[in-house]
């Protein structure tokens, strides 16, 4: 939610645009999670800072500085349609223990029973140690889509999706995935000063997803507004990755987007 992958600037309007996307999500009888980053770049928005923190210390303070306005942001634009906010900070271990992570499942399903809230989760960086932290939320986001049976995984990034280049040495977007193998030998890794985590690393969250039977998408965080028409299959500015298998879903099963 960076207004570009090197910048230290919350893109505020793309805030309104996600919460205009949900409601019209909502309104379609999808539940809706959302995975969002950018507690550390808030932090570092809020002290004026180019760079994110050299330190892991630093980085987890401006995390438990930024978290509060990323979600005060969320909780401004959702309440215009009437929508709450309901908070998950995760950690790896949350999802690697059994018990907790079913206790991590129950209060998503009880966040999911309450039609006007909206569960935003996000990796809890304040406390995450450094040698159990994921490889960016991409990961969380394929993680919980693995773990409530979502219908669909919703991946928003700087870019339209993935993208392949021509002979000439331009790019062209590449709309449907059947092998994400092959679509890593496409990537060219690349990550930002505030952000985590380039396509290759999406990709391998996408590969989780579709061992788990999950639809995924890879689109452009700057088009929030088409991501209705993106999951009704009206707007193919986007990647589409289709799993071998699908389990039987309906719009009450959730739909999760992943923010940068």
């Amino acid at each position: 939610m960076l207004t570009g992958d090197d910048s230290v600037v919350l893109d505020e309007p793309a805030f309104l645009e996600i919460a205009r996307a949900v409601a019209q999500l909502k309104s379609f009888g999808f539940k809706v999670i959302l995975v969002s980053s950018g507690a550390v770049g808030a932090g570092v928005t809020e002290f004026g800072l180019k760079k994110r923190p050299d330190t892991v210390a630093e980085t987890q303070a401006f995390a438990a500085i930024g978290q509060s306005n990323l979600l005060s942001l969320y909780r401004q634009h959702l309440s215009t349609w009437d929508l709450h906010v309901g908070q998950m900070l995760l950690t790896y271990s949350d999802l690697k223990s059994e018990k907790r992570r079913a206790r991590v499942m129950r209060t998503l399903e009880a966040l999911l029973e309450m039609d006007s809230v909206i569960p935003i989760i996000n990796e809890n960086d304040t406390v995450a140690p450094e040698h159990e932290k994921f490889d960016g939320n991409d990961i969380v986001a394929a993680n919980m889509a693995a773990l409530c049976g979502a219908s669909r995984l919703l991946m928003l990034t700087t870019v339209d999706g993935l993208l392949a280049r021509n002979d000439d040495g331009s790019q062209k977007l590449v709309r449907e995935v059947h092998d994400v193998e092959e679509a890593l030998a496409l990537v060219e890794e690349s990550k930002g000063t505030l952000s985590v985590g380039g396509m290759a690393s999406k990709l391998d969250a996408v590969q989780f997803a579709l061992n788990h039977g999950v639809e995924t998408f890879i689109a452009n965080g700057k088009h929030a507004s088409q991501i209705p028409a993106l999951i009704a299959g009206d707007y193919t500015k986007r990647t589409r990755f289709q799993p071998d298998f699908e389990p039987e879903m309906t719009s009450e099963e959730p739909a999760i987007t992943a923010l940068p």
